[in-house]
This record gives structure tokens, sequence and C-alpha cells, in this order.
């Protein structure tokens, strides 16, 4: 009877033993399961699809995790590094964005990215008196003024062509230097809507430009008439004569007319 006992608690104390093992095992092997493999990093990936040559904004942006293995070096993984960048070649949605296909922050593939939108880009020659002695830099605004021959308009006049034109670029330099001395070029590239670029380009085939170089900040626009050799002598334009009025003719009837009818017979006289 005492043998009998302690098999049995030898079996149980066996079987609980077991169980517990399998539990443990068991245990691992989901904690296991539930953990990856490798480590999950982020990666920065087009929303959707991105042109060549264009600005990356956030909301072309997404994120995504991919084991760390699998994650080349070159491959921005916060999207604060892609934001401001330029595409140097189109990009498809999901694509992961690579540092090497981007242009670095503050380098501009061309002037184009410079151009405001629904302007040109016009370039116009100057010298060192008609582009304000070298003191115009990319950034200012400016007043272009041009000069006409008598052939043109009839009298020999200067007037305000545009203003308030934003200066893109002076010769080959697009970035203010920072510098204060004054650099004679021979070019400056001017942000003008469609219709003043043809009007500016009539104005330099025809006549002679020249920039008035504004103060920083100043953005109104002013009235301004144009300059002839009369208004330098200080005369007033011709004011034209007053059409003289209309005279309308009217004939007097020479009499009044009077019809007369006789039975199925009408007749008309006048009578004065």
């Amino acid at each position: 009877m005492r043998n009998r006992r302690l098999l049995l608690l030898l079996a149980l104390g066996s079987g609980l033993l077991t169980a517990v093992l399998v539990y443990s095992y068991t245990a691992s092997l989901t904690k296991q399961a539930r953990q990856p493999a490798y480590k999950m990093v982020p990666i920065v990936v087009a929303r959707t699809a991105i042109p060549a040559r264009t600005a990356i904004l956030p909301a072309m942006l997404d994120v995504k995790k991919l084991p760390e293995p699998a994650v080349l070096p070159n491959i921005l993984r916060d999207p604060k590094e892609a934001v401001g960048a330029v595409t140097r070649d189109a990009v498809v949605a999901g694509e992961p964005i690579i540092r090497d296909r981007l242009w670095p922050k503050g380098q501009q593939p061309g002037l184009t990215f410079l151009i405001p939108p629904g302007r040109r880009a016009v370039t116009v020659a100057v010298n060192e008196v008609s582009g304000v002695g070298g003191f115009v830099k990319p950034g200012d605004q400016v007043d272009v003024l041009a000069t006409f021959d008598k052939e043109f308009l009839g009298e020999h006049s200067t007037v305000p062509l545009l203003q308030g034109v934003q200066v893109l670029a002076v010769a080959q330099t697009m970035k203010d230097d920072g510098k204060t001395d004054a650099k004679i070029v021979t070019t400056a590239t001017l942000a003008v809507t469609l219709e003043e670029a043809v009007r500016l380009t009539l104005a330099e085939e025809r006549g002679k430009l020249r920039l008035a170089l504004r103060p920083a900040g100043q953005e109104e626009k002013v009235k301004v008439r144009a300059a002839t050799a009369a208004s330098l002598r200080g005369e007033r334009a011709p004011v034209p004569a007053a059409a003289p009025p209309a005279i309308v003719r009217v004939d007097k009837p020479a009499g009044v007319l009077v019809e007369i009818i006789r039975g199925a017979e009408r007749d008309v006289v006048r009578v004065r």
C-alpha cells in the first residue's frame, strides 16, 4: 500500500513537471514568433509620383519600415532630409527616396527654379550707366525705363515701361554674394509676365532701356507720364479743341398738303 502511494506521487510529480516544461517551451516559441527576426527601421518613400527636377514637399512623402539588412545605406530614413530637395530623376509612387538621386539642399539645377509662378525670365543688355553703376544684384526690385526716338512714337520720349520687376540674375550670377562692391555686368535677367516680356522685347528692339533701382521693401507702383521734349521745356500737352456742335438743317414745309376726294378719285394738292 505504501509503495503504491509513493509510485502515485512520483507519477503526479513527473506529469506536473512535464506540463510545466511543455508550457515553458510553447511560450518561448510563441514569444519568438511574435518578435521579428531583424530590427525594423524606417525609410522614406514617395507617396505619389514625383517628376524629375521637382522640389519635394512633405505631402509627397511617406514613411515605411523594412528589416535593417534590406535597407541600403543611401536610402533616406528621415523625411526632413528630403523636404526641399530637388529630384534629379523621376520617382515612382512607393519607391524609396535615395540620396544620390536628389540635388543637395540649397543647390538648384538651374534658373528655372528661381522664376516665380506666372513669370518668365527675360535677359536685357545693360552697361555701367543703364545698370545703375553695377549696384543691381539678384533679388533686387527695379523699374524699367524705355527711351524711343521720333520715328517710333512721333516724338522723342521716355516712358516708364515696367515697375517693380524682380532681378533673377546679373550676368551668370543667381545669388547675392553679400558684398556691397559694385560689379559692372553686361546683362540682367528679369522676372516678368508673358505680356510684359512682349513689351520689353519690342522696347529693347526699337529703343534704349535703363534700370532704376528701387529701395528695399518698396512695392507700390506710381503713375508717371511719359517725358517728352515739350514736357522738359515746361510746356503742357496741347488740349484738343472741342468739336463744334452739330448743325442739323430742317427744311420747313413749303405749304400744307390737302387731300381731295371726288367719288372714287383721290387727289393731293399743296396749299401755300
